[in-house]
This record gives structure tokens, sequence and C-alpha cells, in this order.
């Protein structure tokens, strides 16, 4: 019984990083993009919110580190910009 429910979660686990990294990439991808506009744009706040997107999606699609430091930094950014701390 441990042993098929100890397989049955691992496999879970598994099957969900499988599929929902391709997924997650994808949202923050778009999330970064629409944030980086709003920021062009001078609406600061619908930034921070994609910047705050970017990053959850990116933590849970497993984005390389250097992309990930990028999108904290904006989202700081825009955090400070709308005195969101």
């Amino acid at each position: 019984m441990k042993r098929t429910l100890l397989f049955s979660l691992l496999f879970a686990i598994f099957v969900t990083q499988v599929s929902a990294n391709p997924i997650n990439r994808k949202n923050a991808s778009k999330h970064a993009q629409a944030a980086s506009h709003a920021a062009t744009s001078g609406d600061w706040d619908v930034a921070r919110k994609h910047w705050a997107k970017a990053v959850k999606n990116g933590e849970l699609g497993g984005i390389p580190d250097k992309h990930q430091a990028i999108f904290y930094y904006e989202y700081a950014r825009a955090a400070g910009i709308t005195c969101f701390f």
C-alpha cells in the first residue's frame, strides 16, 4: 500500500513537472512581453502585475537563472516605481 502510494505521488510530481514546464515557460515569456510593453507605455501598475506573473511562471517553468534574474529585477523596479513595497 505504501509503495503504491509513494509511486503514485512520485509519478504525479513527474507528470506535473514534465507537462507544466513548457506551458509555464511560454506564459512567463508572454507576461514578460506584456510587462515590457506596459512599462514602455508608462503603465507601471500593469507592468508590475505582469512581471509578478512572469516571475511565478518562470519559477514553475524552470527557466534559466539569468532570465529569472531579469524577471526579478524588472518586477522589483516596477514595484518600486508604483510604491508597492
